[in-house]
């Protein structure tokens, strides 16, 4: 069985947030949810909801946000007081947390309600870019389609795999432009490898 921990060490820390992630980061497991939204100045952030109102003490959507508005944010003392100050961090971020670990890392990107046009070909160029020894990367990308608050939304499932680094991802949406782009980007790096496979 494997086990991956969501949101990081969610039960114990602020879910999303880099000392969630470094407490995992010591843990013997095999890896880490995460979810990614982009902000209003293009840069991917870790964080669940499309707003910031539930994990942090300001309001408004992530995407109307810029990096800096996002790191003033107190994205820890809604869990305990002792994560007073605890940042919304970068996927960059969260990235060099697990370089030289063996965690996998399952990345969410939060495509169903605002589309993030660039955040696929942002993660895979990062991923590329860092690389991550022995950890592998693996990428779900919710198609487009949900309503903010509509709860759980169907997934179409793409027929597109790819092997990448040391790792198998799959890319889930019902879009062909999608597909096309995010297997572009994922090409573009020397260090990937390319399968198909249908699911």
């Amino acid at each position: 069985m494997e086990i991956f921990a969501h949101r990081g060490s969610s039960g114990t820390h602020p879910e999303n947030t880099l000392p969630a992630f470094v407490e995992v980061a010591a843990l013997p497991v095999h890896g880490v949810e995460l979810d990614v939204h982009l902000s209003t100045d293009d840069e991917l952030v870790v964080i669940h909801d499309e707003k910031v109102n539930r994990t942090t003490n300001g309001k408004g959507y992530v995407k109307d946000m810029t990096l800096a508005e996002l790191k003033t944010l107190d994205a820890g003392s809604w869990k305990a007081g002792e994560w007073a100050g605890t940042e919304i961090p970068t996927l960059a971020e969260v990235f060099g947390v697990f370089k030289n670990t063996h965690h996998v890392l399952n990345v969410e990107l939060k495509t169903d309600v605002f589309p993030y046009v660039g955040a696929v070909e942002k993660v895979a160029k990062l991923a590329a870019e860092q690389g991550h020894g022995t950890s592998a990367c693996h990428f779900f990308i919710q198609p487009p389609g949900r309503k903010a608050g509509d709860g759980s939304p169907s997934r179409a499932r793409g027929d597109f795999g790819f092997q990448y680094f040391s790792g198998y991802g799959r890319l889930c949406t019902d879009s062909r432009d999608e597909t096309a782009s995010f297997v572009a980007a994922v090409c573009a790096s020397p260090r990937c490898r390319i399968g198909r496979k249908r699911f």
